[in-house]
């Protein structure tokens, strides 16, 4: 029972950072579309669905692992490996931005960090992936972008147009 306690504890405090994640998003300063170096700067965030269903998910995976790890040690070990895991999850899918400014585009890295991404060196768009693009670029570096952003077609038109660079 203290282990069910501490697992739901624990993702009442996921969702409850989630929350004030989003708060605090909102908070920002919209872009000044007025600003002729802004007119071609778009930027995408994950759904509030996409982002719903991962906190969702992450709190039911949780409750039943807690409920098995009554009466099991390798369900209390697989808990104790998934607390992490759903907490990375949520942040990354409230964290996570592209943003397109002209050819370049500024993505968020798993590791929570910015990477730039020169669109004229693009070679190939792969969009088979179930809730990604991988992009691939001049030089062997990689990027994947999460299909379940806000302005999707804006960003998908940008990308198609962007490749291929030979």
């Amino acid at each position: 029972m203290q282990q069910i306690q501490a697992i739901v504890l624990l993702s009442l405090a996921i969702l409850g950072l989630t929350a004030l994640m989003s708060r605090q998003r909102r908070h920002r300063a919209p872009i000044a579309v007025r600003d002729p170096s802004l007119a071609g700067r778009s930027e995408h965030h994950v759904t509030g669905t996409m982002r719903a269903c991962v906190a969702l998910t992450s709190l039911l995976a949780l409750l039943k692992t807690a409920e098995a790890a009554q009466t099991s040690s390798l369900a209390l070990m697989l808990g104790s490996l998934m607390v992490p895991l759903c907490a990375w999850l949520n942040a990354y899918a409230w964290q996570f931005h592209a943003t397109l400014s002209g050819s370049d585009l500024t993505l968020m890295s798993p590791a929570f960090r910015e990477v730039r991404f020169d669109l004229t060196r693009l070679v190939d768009v792969r969009d088979d992936a179930h809730a990604a693009y991988r992009l691939r670029f001049q030089g062997g570096k990689t990027a994947w972008i999460l299909r379940y952003v806000s302005g999707h077609g804006t960003l998908r038109r940008a990308l198609y147009e962007a490749r291929p660079y030979y």
